[in-house]
């Protein structure tokens, strides 16, 4: 069994889905909980209750979109939620399917399926709002994502293209992370892109110090089609990257493993 087969792979998502159904409905609950009180501030605790239609699109593209992206990335580090216990991992990896299958069954689930629950509890906050908005009198008010879709519709197109592969590069590092630390990924992932994210930006700050005392940067003009696809090749290998590394993690796990790391 080393051929990567569609027909095992679709039958290993479905037990992946059986499995973890329980876990999906909490997902969508609590996000629904999350978004329901962040639009609930945004349009019933506050003055600015009554907006244009415009106005509702900006206010809630920058109160729910990061909440949606965040929710987003964060889950990246639950990808081996289905492993936590000896016998879960004991009957994971027994599975009658190539690592291969059931590693993209899990990436399948853990990008798609969690983008698809924070879609579903957007919905549903949505609604609760639209009904908490009638009992307070404040009027049906109503949705919140028709005005949202508008406004990221009328983001420019390289913008959006650009905070799309972002959020899922970000959620590939939180993947990259469960795979590497066994307990706690999320925070042990936090705190070390944390500790990188200040050497990094100690070595930009010097580099453009440097450039500055040595180049004459007004000589050059930025192309900004040429860095738009640049940052496109930069963000997908980088996403791509990280899958291929957890991957070959995924591969070493074992059903005893270290207590911090899943090697």
């Amino acid at each position: 069994m080393n051929t990567f087969s569609m027909t095992r792979l679709w039958q290993v998502v479905k037990f992946d889905l059986l499995l973890n159904k329980k876990n999906l409905i909490s997902v969508v609950g609590g996000l629904t909980f999350g978004y329901s009180i962040a639009l609930v501030v945004m349009y019933v605790l506050t003055s600015r209750a009554f907006l244009y239609e415009s106005e509702i699109g900006n206010e809630a593209l920058g109160t729910v979109l990061p909440f949606l992206s965040l929710s987003i990335i964060f889950f990246g580090s639950t990808i081996f939620s289905c492993m936590k216990t000896k016998q879960m991992r004991t009957i994971y990896l027994t599975m009658p399917a190539t690592n291969l299958e059931k590693y993209v069954s899990r990436l399948l689930l853990i990008t798609l399926g969690i983008t698809v629950c924070a879609i579903c509890s957007l919905i549903a906050a949505d609604a609760i709002r639209w009904i908490l908005h009638l009992v307070m009198q404040r009027g049906p008010g109503g949705s919140v994502l028709v005005p949202l879709l508008s406004a990221m519709f009328k983001m420019p197109a390289q913008s959006a293209v650009i905070l799309l592969l972002a959020m899922y590069w970000s959620q590939s590092v939180y993947i990259l992370g469960a795979s590497v630390f066994r307990r706690h990924s999320w925070v042990m992932t936090t705190a070390t892109m944390f500790v990188l994210t200040i050497l990094f930006s100690m070595g930009v700050t010097w580099l453009s110090m440097h450039l500055m005392e040595t180049v004459d940067l007004s000589e050059y003009q930025i192309n900004e089609t040429a860095a738009f696809w640049w940052g496109v090749v930069v963000l997908v290998a980088l996403t791509f990257m990280n899958y291929f590394i957890s991957y070959r993690l995924f591969r070493r796990m074992q059903v005893i493993n270290n207590k911090w790391l899943s090697l």
